[in-house]
C-alpha cells in the first residue's frame, strides 16, 4: 500500500478506487475493488473523511481545528506540569509536520502558554491557560454528542468491536516518532488518561 502510494503520486482515496484494466470484479466485493482489503482501505479512509468533517464543524463556532482540540485535550490529561512539544506530537491523533506554527497560532489566541525548561533550554513546555481550560469545558457536552451523533447506527457492541478490530489493524502499521529515551517514563505519567 505504502509502495502504491509513493510510487504514483496518487491520493490514497484514489488508489483505493482504482481497478487493474481488465480485471473481473470479485464475487464478493464488486467491481470497484480488488480486494476484501482493499475495499476495507477505502472505507476506513473514506469514513475518516467524513468523521473529520463532522468534528470540523462541531468545532467551527470555536475557531478550533481539530488538531488544536486534539492538543487541547492533550495538555488536561497532562494537568498543572503540561506536556513537552515531543509528548503532545506522539499523543497526536494525526501527523501534524508544522507543530512549532501551531502551537503558535494556540498560544497567540491564549489557548495554551509555553516556557522554556530551565535544565534544557531547547525543550519547550506546553500547558493549558485558563481561557483554554475554558473553551475545553464548552466543547465538552457538544462533542460528547457528536460522538454519540456519528456512532448512532451502531450499537454498543459494535462500537466496542470496531474499536477492537481498528486497533488490531492499525498495530500491523503504526509507527510515531518516539520521545528520546530519557523523556518517555515522564510522557507516560502526564499524559496518562488524555486522548483525541
Amino acid at each position: 500500500m505504502q509502495a502504491d502510494l509513493a510510487d504514483s503520486g496518487q491520493s490514497a482515496a484514489a488508489i483505493a478506487t482504482a481497478v487493474p484494466e481488465g480485471a473481473p470484479p470479485g464475487p464478493c466485493h464488486g467491481p470497484r475493488f480488488r480486494s476484501p482489503q482493499h475495499e476495507a482501505i477505502y472505507t476506513v479512509l473514506r469514513s475518516a473523511t467524513e468523521l473529520r468533517d463532522a468534528l470540523s464543524r462541531t468545532l467551527a463556532p470555536f475557531d478550533l481545528t481539530p488538531e488544536q482540540y486534539n492538543i487541547l485535550r492533550i495538555l488536561r490529561g497532562a494537568g498543572p506540569r503540561g506536556a513537552a512539544v515531543c509528548q503532545i506530537r506522539e499523543r497526536m491523533t494525526t501527523r501534524v509536520p508544522a507543530m512549532t506554527r501551531l502551537l503558535d497560532k494556540m498560544a497567540a489566541k491564549g489557548l495554551i502558554s509555553r516556557e522554556r525548561e530551565s535544565l534544557d533550554r531547547r525543550q519547550v513546555n506546553c500547558s493549558l491557560t485558563c481561557h483554554g481550560s475554558s473553551v475545553l469545558a464548552q466543547l465538552d457536552s457538544r462533542m460528547d454528542d457528536a460522538d454519540v451523533s456519528v456512532m448512532a447506527r451502531l450499537t454498543e457492541c459494535e462500537v466496542t468491536q470496531l474499536i477492537g478490530l481498528l486497533t488490531k489493524a492499525r498495530g500491523a502499521w503504526e509507527t510515531r516518532d518516539a520521545c528520546p529515551a530519557e523523556d518517555k517514563s515522564a510522557a507516560s505519567a502526564d499524559l496518562d488518561g488524555a486522548g483525541a
